[in-house]
């Protein structure tokens, strides 16, 4: 198992690694340009999407986001160590 490293080491290609921002850890990637259709395809029926385009708009590429929460969106975080994914299992 990998050691955690410092979220400055981190990949910021838009690898999905696994991330600790001080509160728990979630799986995640760097977004570098992240744009309201990409928003689209992950918000459920576009609720929210006047805020969110405005929002994106203002603040295009903000950074780390995490794949996991409850309502099944992505959400911007700060996270302070990463770790590479592990290999998934063998059939």
């Amino acid at each position: 198992m990998s050691e955690w490293q410092d979220i400055k080491t981190a990949p910021m290609d838009g690898t999905d690694i696994i991330l600790f921002d001080g509160f728990g850890v979630s799986v995640g990637a760097y977004d570098a340009d992240y744009s309201f259709e990409d928003f689209l395809t992950i918000c459920d029926k576009g609720e929210g999407k006047e805020e969110w385009l405005e929002y994106l708009q203002d603040n295009p590429g903000q950074g780390w986001m995490t794949h996991e929460t409850i309502s099944g969106d992505s959400v911007f975080f700060e996270p302070t160590h990463w770790q590479p994914l592990p290999s998934p299992p063998k059939p």
